[in-house]
Formats: C-alpha cells, sequence, structure tokens
C-alpha cells in the first residue's frame, strides 16, 4: 500500500508550486505595470505643462503650438509618438471641467503594449494597453507689479508714498527706504536693506532670493523678445498736430496737446516731449538698440496699452518696451499722469515721481529712484484671474 502511494505527492507540489509561481509571475507584472504608469503619467504631467507653458508665450487658445510643446515634452519624457505609443493634446481640454477654459491643455499618453513578462501567457502576448491623462493651464496669478533685477542697484525712496495693496514689489538689489509711506501686500530684497523712519502700512521688507526677468511669463513681452518689429522707414517727427500716427520715428518732440492714435510707435533715436500733455489708448511705445528712453520728467501723461482689440501693430497689454541691453535711462517723474499696462526696461535706471494714479501697470527696470511729492502714486491690484504674469500649473 506504501509503496502505491510513493510518489503521489509529488503532482500536488508541482500544482502549488505552479500556482505560487503564477502569483508571483502576477505581482511582478503588477508592480511593474504600476512602475511604467508612473512613468507614463511623468510624461503625461509633462506634456500638460509644456503645452500650458506654450500657451503663455503665444495666447491662448492655440492648439497646434501647445500639441507640438506638449508631444514634445512627453518624447523627452520617454513616450515619443510612434509605434504603439499615441499622444493627444487637447486645447482646450474636449470634455471635463476645463473643456471651455481655452488656457487649458489636455494630455493624453495611450501606450497599446505596455511590456509584461508573465500575463503575455494569459493572453496579452504583446502586453497591455495602458492609458494616463494630465490637465494644465495657464493660469494668471501672479501678482508682482513691480520688479527691480540689478543685483547691485541701490532702490532709493525718498519720501515716497505709495499705495499698492494688491502689488508685490521684488528686488534684487539693496533697497534704501527713507521716510514715505510705503503699501505693498509683500516687499521682498535679495541684498541688503536700510530704513530711516518708514511707514509700512502691510507689509515689511523681507529678504528674498534672487528673481528673474518675468518676461518670458507676459505674452506680449514675450511675443516681443522673439518678433522684433522692423525699424524701417523711420522719421523724424516734430510735432505740429494734435495727433500722432503709429509708424518708426529716429526722433521725436513737440509739446502742447499730444493725442498718440491706437498702434504700435518704434523709437530709434531720441524724444523730447517735456511739457506737453500725452494721451493715448491702445499703444505700445517700443525702444530700439539706439533708442533714448523715454523722457516725460515735465509731462503730463496719460497712456495706456490695449488688452484685447488691439491694431495697427499694438502688442496686447504692452505699454512700453525697451529692448533688454539698452540701459539708456527711462524718466517718468511728470507732474501727474497715468500708465495702465507693462513698462519693460530691464537695463535701465528709471527716475519716478510718486504723484500720479496708475491702472493696472507691471515696471520691470533694472533700478529706480522713486520721489515723493503730491498725494502719492497708487498702483491698481491684478484684476482677478487676469494678471499679466502668467505660470503653468497642473490642474489634474
Amino acid at each position: 500500500m506504501r509503496n502505491s502511494e510513493r510518489g503521489a505527492i509529488l503532482p500536488m507540489v508541482a500544482l502549488c508550486l505552479g500556482v505560487l509561481m503564477g502569483f508571483g509571475g502576477m505581482a511582478v507584472d503588477v508592480g511593474y505595470l504600476e512602475y511604467q504608469q508612473r512613468q507614463q503619467q511623468n510624461a503625461a504631467d509633462a506634456a500638460a505643462l509644456a503645452g500650458a507653458q506654450q500657451l503663455i508665450y503665444s495666447g491662448c487658445p492655440n492648439p497646434n503650438a501647445a500639441q507640438t510643446a506638449g508631444q514634445t515634452d512627453s518624447g523627452y519624457n520617454g513616450f515619443a509618438v510612434g509605434g504603439n505609443v499615441h499622444v493627444t493634446i487637447d486645447n482646450p481640454p474636449a470634455t471635463g471641467p476645463f473643456a471651455s477654459n481655452n488656457c487649458a491643455v489636455k494630455a493624453t499618453v495611450n501606450n497599446l503594449a505596455a511590456k509584461t513578462f508573465f500575463t503575455r501567457f494569459f493572453g496579452w502576448a504583446n502586453g497591455m494597453p495602458e492609458t494616463t491623462d494630465s490637465t494644465a493651464a495657464a493660469v494668471s496669478n501672479g501678482n508682482g507689479c513691480v520688479y527691480l533685477l540689478d543685483p547691485a542697484g541701490n532702490p532709493t525712496f525718498h519720501g515716497a508714498k505709495i499705495s499698492a495693496p494688491g502689488c508685490s514689489m521684488l528686488m534684487n538689489g539693496s533697497p534704501d527706504f527713507d521716510g514715505g509711506d510705503i503699501d505693498f501686500s509683500n516687499i521682498g530684497y535679495a541684498g541688503s536693506v536700510t530704513e530711516h523712519g518708514t511707514k509700512f502700512d502691510e507689509a515689511s521688507p523681507m529678504p528674498m532670493p534672487l528673481i528673474a526677468d518675468p518676461c518670458a511669463e507676459i505674452t506680449g513681452c514675450h511675443y516681443l523678445a522673439q518678433n522684433a518689429p522692423p525699424a524701417s522707414g523711420c522719421r523724424a517727427l516734430v510735432v505740429t498736430t494734435p495727433t500722432v500716427s503709429p509708424g518708426c520715428y529716429s526722433s521725436i518732440s513737440g509739446n502742447g496737446t499730444i493725442n498718440l492714435s491706437p498702434g504700435l510707435y518704434i523709437l530709434t533715436g531720441t524724444n523730447n516731449l517735456n511739457g506737453a500733455t500725452l494721451t493715448g489708448t491702445g499703444v505700445t511705445l517700443y525702444v530700439t538698440s539706439t533708442g533714448s528712453g523715454i523722457d516725460f520728467h515735465g509731462t503730463k501723461v496719460n497712456l495706456a496699452a490695449c488688452t484685447t482689440s488691439c491694431t495697427s501693430g499694438a502688442i496686447a497689454n504692452v505699454l512700453y518696451y525697451q529692448v533688454p541691453g539698452n540701459s539708456s535711462s527711462v524718466d517718468i517723474s511728470g507732474p501727474a499722469g497715468s500708465y495702465s499696462g507693462l513698462i519693460y526696461a530691464p537695463s535701465a535706471n528709471a527716475t519716478v515721481n510718486g504723484n500720479a494714479g496708475s491702472g493696472y501697470t507691471v515696471l520691470v527696470l533694472a533700478n529706480w529712484t522713486l520721489n515723493g511729492t503730491g498725494q502719492g502714486m497708487t498702483y491698481a491690484s491684478p484684476p482677478p484671474n487676469a494678471s499679466l504674469i502668467k505660470t503653468a500649473v497642473l490642474m489634474q
């Protein structure tokens, strides 16, 4: 009887071992699939962020630009389009909570044959399908209104009175506050600080890391950085009529009341409008590498950039652009005035009199001297969800 039972246990052991090996194989495959899914999710996140970042540069919506950027970054992360890998970029997303958001990008990565080891024996000979997706958006959430970029700069505040409770002021240099009344939601400096009897209504100066030029995060600024307008057919202009048309000017001078018609003004040389009353809505002033910075020290100014309906070459939300590297000084210390839009002169020192009311303005300068006179200066807060400073953020 015992002899007849010899070896009966071996089939049971073999069967159990087969089951155990099957479970072990499944565990290996599941773990490896999870690893691949994580890598694929990283690719989807990168693709969505790249597409949203591209929208910052080009404006919303722009499906073609978002698709190119998204598929490129998916490839950088190991999931290039081709073969079993399909990468779909939608701007705006076709479905979901961000379907109506022109600044949102949905990236979907389909891998039709994710690699497996043991499950191929159970019907998935070529691997298993795996899908990941991610949504990102270009979000207008930056509240920076003043950027002073020169690390060696010494921004000075001579009794300045300035109210900007919804704005941040960020300085790479070492500011000197001498009296006055300063109201910003955040004041940061990367160097050192000197304070002499200044009243800080909301936030006191705090140390911070160096900040970068925010131009790449401002759609119109980035566009001009990549697409310099042609400075051709430029002429000298002495203003003799109340209205000036857009164009290229090698010099411009005049006084009295001057109205700038909507459009792009390219300045390649000097300007002298001291004593004038200067107005204009929907304008962009562009100063080339040979041009002098604006000098409005005796000028009453009321200038605003266009926002959506821009004509004659004007760039949305850009009021003044002075090319990087042009260190010609800027003077906006007129007796009164208002500015709305981006004022960009990252290599220039500026003189500003705190005696004007402004619309929503973002100033990007190397350094400044802010003099306190009159009633002080007011900076409007960034409108809700309409800041000029944009960032790409994962939404889901």
